[in-house]
């Protein structure tokens, strides 16, 4: 059991161990935010990586299909073109021809029909519907890109509508050459625009995906859904995010050109071919389930972090009490430091239930003990403790009494020992302590020296002869309220 001093010495004093408290407190309802925010973080992150990937999945697939379709209608106006070269299609009349390119075209649902032009640009024979008036296309850019430059085999050109209000189409052309190498004529394809979207809506019914193909030269040549405003129109906000021939396709995010949304896209080549799909995907679609896992977690920190506020502000104001109450308990052993002090009586107080005694050094002094420690084992002061033989009786009688609740408080007066040899009365008084069930737990009570009481007695005698003697005895009432400030104290 340690002495008051000890005590106090151990109860937190001035504002530094609350600030403390408060800073620990506050950087634990940061750690849990920083948690939480991080948590988002990688979730955020581990989102986008997985809408990518399936991006790019959806976006490799799309162009092999692609590919496929396209090598068809190339591999049927090679064949067309080989065949005109030897001579094989200038032996069938025009009928004949329609015939022979109408049976070619059944078999390929991506383009509307066949069709071949001579060198002036003039129909020879369409599969598809044809016009009224006699077709020419001559005037037209990419019969003259054919025409002029005889390096590219197979062109693509870009999505323009059929004549009149037809639909649209995505134009392939192919070089028709003489024997000799000389310009002969284009023959060439009306790929389905309608085919390209319908495959794109079935494959991918999700409605914030979106696929588009273009042109290489970012010219939209088809979309799903249907963009009709779009079509055959150029994106050059597209050119700088076209990835490298042979290279890894791109993965970006941004506001579409086409609808003004923001939207996760992978943007790969088609292989062989100068065509790019684009697959999209709007970002708060991709985003909705970190988001919704994100509030919730925002939720759960939030109400961690209002109770984590509020036990703070429980320690706190615990902290503040302890504060006040240190104030209060130093006033109150100043008063009793002070008290004891001016009646020159020693205190003492045993711990019945720890074992362990306290006496001042004041009481030590007077039962002839040395000054330290104050605070020692009970049964280490006991030992040590003389009294004179006579009086050990009375003394263990008188405690036990109190101790056992029948007496009011326990009072004695007896002798010790000193450390010179020599004998000196004292005068003891203190009081129990008892739980709830009357069981002792503590007594507390003082000690005074019998040698400095002087006693007052007067007589008639003495008044004649002027004589007198003069005992100051102790007042018990005083002694008692200096027994219960001790217990007091001592209980705080």
């Amino acid at each position: 059991m340690s002495t008051w001093r000890e005590r106090v010495a151990t109860v937190p004093d001035s504002a530094w161990p609350r600030r403390r408290y408060a800073w620990l407190g506050g950087l634990f309802i940061a750690a849990i935010v920083a948690s939480a925010a991080y948590d988002m973080l990688r979730g955020y992150r581990a989102t986008v990586e997985e809408t990518q990937r399936e991006l790019d999945i959806q976006s490799r697939v799309i162009a092999e299909q692609t590919a496929r379709s396209v090598q068809a209608v190339d591999v049927m106006l090679r064949h067309v073109a080989g065949e005109h070269r030897r001579g094989r299609l200038a032996r069938l009349d025009p009928q004949e021809l329609h015939v022979y390119l109408r049976d070619l075209a059944v078999g390929l649902n991506q383009i509307d029909g066949l069709g071949l032009f001579d060198a002036h640009g003039d129909a020879l024979a369409l599969s598809w519907p044809a016009p009224r008036s006699a077709v020419n296309m001559a005037g037209l850019a990419r019969f003259q890109q054919l025409r002029d430059d005889p390096s590219p085999d197979f062109v693509i050109f870009e999505a323009a509508r059929a004549a009149g209000d037809g639909p649209w189409i995505v134009p392939f052309g192919r070089r028709l050459e003489t024997a000799d190498g000389g310009f002969a004529g284009v023959v060439a394809a009306r790929g389905r625009v309608a085919y390209f979207e319908k495959f794109y809506r079935d494959a991918y019914p999700d409605p914030s995906t979106r696929v588009a193909l273009l042109h290489r030269n970012t010219t939209l040549l088809a979309r799903h859904p249907p963009s009709a405003a779009g079509l055959g129109q150029r994106f050059p906000v597209l050119e700088g995010l076209l990835p490298e021939p042979g290279g890894r396709p791109v993965a970006s995010r941004g506001i579409s050109p086409v609808d003004g949304v923001d939207r996760f896209a992978a943007i790969r080549l088609v292989p062989d071919y100068p065509l790019v799909v684009v697959v999209t995907r709007e970002a708060s679609s991709a985003l909705a389930p970190w988001r919704s896992q994100a509030i919730g977690s925002a939720l759960r920190t939030l109400a961690l972090g209002t109770l984590a506020a509020l036990l703070l502000a429980v320690v706190w104001r615990q902290l503040t009490r302890l504060t006040v109450a240190r104030s209060s308990l130093e006033v109150s052993q100043e008063r009793y430091a002070l008290a004891a002090a001016g009646s020159d009586v020693g205190v003492w107080d045993w711990d019945l239930v720890a074992g362990s005694a306290y006496e001042s050094r004041r009481a030590r002094e007077l039962q002839g003990l040395p000054l330290e420690p104050e605070t020692q084992p009970l049964h280490e002061l006991q030992a040590v403790l003389t009294y004179h033989p006579d009086d050990a009786p009375a003394r263990a009688a008188a405690m036990q009494a109190h101790l056992d609740g029948h007496t009011p408080a326990y009072e004695v007066e007896y002798r010790v020992r000193r450390s010179d040899g020599e004998y000196r009365w004292i005068h003891v008084r203190a009081l129990c302590i008892r739980n709830a069930a009357g069981t002792p737990l503590r007594i507390a009570g003082s000690v005074s020296d019998m040698s400095t009481q002087i006693s007052f007695t007067l007589s008639p005698n003495d008044l004649a002869s002027g004589t007198s003697v003069f005992e100051i005895v102790p007042e018990p009432a005083s002694v008692l309220l200096l027994i219960a400030g001790l217990v007091l104290v001592r209980r705080r």
